[in-house]
């Protein structure tokens, strides 16, 4: 509709998500059979993705940085399964599936990291993808960079991991295990090279975007951290988050090096 009257211009129905692209050239609607890309302009439809049998539906649509690419949450199957979906959005075409129930693009649109909100449902369906991954140890110090077997398009990514997507070379390039318990948001700095994560195990940990390797541990909060973000110019982290109790919610202004 238009901002300026609030007339109507267009309707769309049985929509479950949708998503301006960042250039603000194109808009994704997610409905029950697929996602359309329209144009901003004529709304005319310049792409179009279809599902298969097994989508039951979208909860959510991220636009990389660039409006190159677009990954989309939904649920697979009849068990429901978690499943994020990289599409190129100028041909329509799957790229490659991704683990988790949440996602955000790294700044320059190369990498997404997904992770599992502790809500949602897991199951054991195998949805196939072949792509070797690396895993990160969870000691803190000194970081430990193993070879991990070949990674399946599950949905049965633990709480308490994030996994770093390599777009272009479509695999999964590393796991980061440094949390103990539900991961609650993920925070890539403005310039790439860093990454927060927040956790219900207290704390927020700051890692090294490209290797994985822990950086530090931010553990002022007590309780609960239940989101974090860096500032515009990358050197602050606000987190929000609970105190020894539980109870109280705080939020902390921190140096983000």
């Amino acid at each position: 509709w238009d901002m300026l009257t609030g007339y109507a211009i267009s309707t769309y129905r049985d929509t479950l998500a949708a998503a301006w692209s960042p250039d603000g050239a194109f808009l994704a609607i997610a409905g029950t059979t697929g996602i359309q890309i329209l144009d901003r302009g004529s709304l005319h439809q310049v792409a179009h993705v279809a599902f298969n049998e097994q989508i039951s539906g979208v909860l959510n649509l991220k636009w990389s940085p660039n409006s190159r690419f677009l990954a989309s949450y939904q649920l697979s199957g009849r068990a429901n399964i978690n499943l994020v979906q990289i599409w190129d959005t100028r041909s329509g075409r799957l790229l490659f599936n991704c683990d988790g129930s949440s996602m955000i693009w790294s700044p320059d649109g190369a990498f997404l990291a997904t992770w599992t909100k502790g809500s949602e449902r897991q199951s054991g369906t195998e949805i196939p993808r072949t792509r070797p991954a690396r895993r990160i140890s969870r000691s803190p110090l000194p970081q430990q960079v193993v070879q991990q077997q070949t990674v399946l398009g599950t949905s049965q990514q633990p709480h308490d991991v994030v996994q770093i997507w390599d777009v272009a070379a479509k695999k999964n390039v590393y796991i980061y295990t440094g949390h103990r318990q539900q991961i609650s948001t993920v925070a890539w700095s403005p310039n790439g090279a860093r990454i927060a994560s927040a956790s219900r195990d207290g704390t927020v940990q700051v890692w090294n975007a490209t290797s994985g390797n822990y950086v530090f541990i931010y553990r002022e909060h007590g309780g609960a951290v239940l989101n974090a973000l860096y500032s515009p110019d990358g050197t602050s982290i606000a987190s929000l988050g609970r105190g020894n109790s539980n109870v109280s919610i705080s939020i902390n202004i921190w140096a983000a090096s």
